[in-house]
């Protein structure tokens, strides 16, 4: 990202990372424009789709693994955007994090949003979500994602929420069979790590 915000990609185009049709170009060697509406303030690029946070707020997504937020798409959502496409969200985003094409966002209020499979139970296809609502989980500052259905969530408090596995957040509930749909609401919802 430059200091006016412009974004620019280079190397294999094979993730499609480079916001360009396969068909139209397979790699750059030098630093090649993406075509964004406004300024970027961060990017999250990997083999599995690419995301951008502009200025104002919005994310813009591409490539492979970088699903169509579309409701009405059904065959087409799982065609990968070869150009940045807008995230439908309903208010705009200061903090993204993402990896192996699954992200989070904070919007200016502190609520989380994450890319519909991440933090939400049941999944909801790939479509925005609001996580941590019936947790208890408070606002957030900050959060980090790993890829793989694993992600950290610092609270405004201080307080740190893990996604993806029970590790320092306690064990699912006693009656809890491995692999059961609660177990699987278990790992999937924020917990909050304790001990800190």
């Amino acid at each position: 990202i430059t200091r006016d915000g412009k974004l620019h990609a280079l190397g294999s185009n094979t993730g499609l990372h480079l916001a360009a049709p396969a068909t139209e170009l397979e790699s750059s060697a030098a630093p090649r424009r993406v075509p964004l509406p406004g300024p970027a303030v961060s990017v999250h690029a990997s083999g599995t789709g690419s995301h951008a946070l502009l200025q104002d707020g919005r994310i813009f997504a591409w490539g492979k693994g970088a699903t169509r937020f579309d409701p009405a798409a059904s065959y087409a959502g799982v065609i990968p955007p070869q150009v940045p496409t807008p995230v439908a969200l309903p208010t705009p985003i200061k903090k993204l994090a993402a990896a192996l094409g699954q992200w989070l966002a904070v919007d200016a209020d502190g609520k989380v949003w994450s890319s519909g499979g991440l933090g939400t139970y049941p999944v909801t296809h790939n479509r925005p979500a609001a996580v941590g609502e019936s947790s208890g989980m408070p606002l957030a500052r900050d959060v980090a994602v790993g890829g793989n259905g694993h992600a950290l969530i610092l609270g405004v408090d201080g307080s740190v929420w893990r996604i993806g596995s029970g590790g320092g957040a306690g064990y699912p509930p006693p009656d809890t069979l491995p692999f059961s749909p609660a177990a699987a609401a278990w790992t999937a919802m924020p917990r909050k790590v304790l001990g800190l």
